[in-house]
């Protein structure tokens, strides 16, 4: 099949039909289809075995149309001639086929510790290979020495320029509040500082120090906030984990994938041996440390892995309907627990009664989100005792997969009956769970769409969202079995990629937040001030502001005493003791108020403290 495709592509007729009624026939003697949606389908198969006219004694890899082929040696020369084969022979498939390499990419680099610069004679063609000291590959700069020196200090540059853009968004006292910029920063700056982290990693500290720097420019536009800010609390309060941290989290899951892709180069050369010859640590040196460090929620073995090599993709029929909003909801943090139960129980009421449509409420958790996972199933038949289901789900689990596994486990439970309710409604709080049976996923989920497709073939089935602990009671009692269902005896599992995942980005998170001493910042109301006010408020907290004690300390005033010469101009004194303000003081607090609550209070006192010091003519 792939030879037909590959033949028809090179030599095929097209024909044009002109004014409706005449045609003519054009040779179309290379290439592909320009502008349709397969075309870049058509483009790969192509181009697909380029591959099998380099020798085996070169390696390569392609992505698309970008190739790269190497060679190691002892000894320059004899990589440099094995190079020289592969790249005549590539270029000789190229003519066979009708394409045109690009020959102002194509250059050529000799990649070496030793300090001495050795030169070689590569030709494409008629043409020599110019020799480069730092190829560009995929967006990576490469050096000789592979430093990821030039890399880094480019991706630097990017992101700086980035973020003069962000700046134009706002200002210390107008524009995008916090929120924004943190989506913008996030979304548009901290992506190139990140990119192919888990390769360049092995740099040097010095080196890698330049994108925190990076960092810790974003989080000051962010919140406003003056250079001498401590970065801890600027990452606290902008809820954004430090670089290094977030490189460790992906070195550590590149492994995990290629632990499951039996396919992949890297799949062999992570499993084996480091080489401790040289100083320089390798990835596979970084990713077995993190290995040892999180072993306790890794699977040992890649046979203990659910492989993720691809399978043929097959359209299922979907009997049933899955519905994840309630009319009224708009969030659990802008609406209070009775105000949710009681628009969750008035949707269940109206649109499945309990005269007529069998109730199943299922929950899943998991101890500390990572292992120990149980599942409750809740079920109201009409007419008949309630049921209820528990399942331990495993060792190591997530809280999607004790979530998916109730859903399951209802499902199988309501289709093995011998008289099988003629509607049902599986009632969770859990939105992810729903959201992925409306796409491919993996196999886990595949099993659920099964399960449900079967009990569809018998009964009409709905998957309803409700809120979670807001006081429904088949919600409560599902979540009850989900817990005692976590302190049975638990399986031995595989996990699947997706779930090891889920739990190495919550082992970093839930350590950022044990550094931040569990600060939420969802909770905190200066994300709910203007940018004037968050600005100011922030400043205030962190003591670094504009008032004198923390300009004399940073060498820009002269004195830190307050204009009233009783104390030093402090946040604490200006809020609370500067005689200077007492009026303005009792007008805004008239009974008094503590600096907690001025600057940990809500919403509306910290309003008030902005208040305060706009009167006051002061600019934290």
């Amino acid at each position: 099949m792939y030879t037909w495709v590959k033949s028809f592509l090179h030599e095929r007729s097209a024909r044009v039909v002109l004014d409706g009624y005449h045609s003519v026939s054009v040779k179309m003697r290379e290439g592909v289809p320009q502008g349709g949606v397969i075309s870049p389908t058509l483009f790969l198969i192509y181009i697909n075995d380029i591959t099998s006219a380099i020798p085996r004694h070169v390696s390569n890899t392609l992505h698309a149309d970008d190739l790269a082929i190497w060679s190691s040696a002892e000894h320059t020369t004899s990589a440099a001639h094995r190079i020289q084969d592969g790249v005549k022979r590539i270029h000789q498939w190229t003519e066979d086929w009708g394409l045109q390499l690009n020959r102002v990419k194509s250059v050529a680099t000799v990649f070496s510790l030793s300090t001495s610069k050795e030169k070689i004679n590569l030709k494409l063609g008629e043409s020599a290979l110019p020799q480069v000291e730092t190829p560009t590959f995929l967006g990576v700069k490469l050096d000789s020495r592979l430093t990821w020196k030039p890399h880094l200090e480019e991706i630097e540059a990017r992101g700086i320029r980035r973020l003069a853009i962000m700046r134009k968004l706002s200002g210390t006292t107008w524009g995008a509040n916090s929120q924004i910029l943190k989506t913008v920063y996030t979304g548009a700056v901290r992506p190139v500082l990140e990119y192919a982290s888990s390769s360049w990693n092995t740099a040097a500290r010095t080196n890698k120090a330049r994108l925190d720097r990076v960092q810790n420019l974003g989080l000051r536009t962010v919140l406003g906030a003056m250079k001498t800010t401590p970065i801890s609390e600027m990452q606290k309060v902008a809820n954004i984990e430090p670089l290094e941290d977030r490189r460790q989290a992906k070195l550590l899951i590149q492994g995990e994938k290629h632990k499951r892709l039996e396919s992949h180069p890297l799949h062999n050369k992570f499993q084996a041996l480091t080489k401790n010859r040289l100083k320089r640590q390798s990835p596979n040196h970084q990713l077995k440390a993190q290995q040892r460090e999180n072993a306790d929620i890794l699977q040992p073995s890649p046979d203990q892995c659910e492989r993720l090599n691809p399978k043929p993709w097959s359209p299922q029929s979907q009997r049933f309907h899955v519905r994840m909003s309630i009319p009224g909801i708009s969030g659990k943090q802008q609406q209070s627990d009775a105000a949710l139960r009681s628009l969750a129980l008035e949707e269940i009421h109206r649109r499945y009664p309990a005269s007529k449509w069998t109730h199943a409420y299922t929950d899943g958790s998991a101890e500390c989100a990572t292992k120990n996972g149980g599942s409750g199933v809740f079920i109201q038949m009409p007419g008949r005792p309630p049921e209820t289901l528990t399942t331990p789900c495993g060792v190591l689990c997530s809280n999607f997969k004790a979530e998916v596994v109730a859903l399951h486990t209802a499902a199988d439970f309501l289709t093995s009956l011998e008289e099988t309710p003629p509607k049902v409604v599986f009632l969770s709080d859990c939105l992810s769970a729903l959201q992925v049976l409306t796409a491919p996923a993996e196999h886990l989920v595949e099993e659920l769409k099964k399960s449900l497709n079967d009990l569809s073939q018998k009964a009409s089935v709905v998957l309803q969202w409700i809120p979670a602990h807001c006081g429904i009671a088949g919600n409560e009692k599902a979540d009850g079995l989900a817990k005692d269902a976590g302190r049975q005896e638990q399986p031995e599992t595989s996990l699947s990629f997706r779930e090891t995942k889920t739990l190495i980005k919550h082992r970093w998170k839930t350590a950022f937040k044990e550094r931040n001493g569990g600060y939420k910042p969802d909770q905190d109301p200066i994300h709910r001030l203007s940018r004037a006010e968050q600005t100011a408020i922030f400043r205030l907290r962190t003591g670094h502001c504009g008032f004198k004690a923390h300009l004399k300390r940073i060498g820009v005033a002269e004195s830190a005493l307050c204009d009233c010469g009783a104390a030093d101009q402090t946040v604490e004194h200006v809020l609370n003791t500067c005689t200077n303000f007492t009026l303005l003081r009792n007008q805004i607090w008239p009974e008094g108020a503590t600096l907690e609550t001025k600057l940990w209070g809500t919403s509306e006192d910290l309003k008030a403290t902005f208040q305060f010091t706009t009167a006051a003519e002061l600019r934290p």
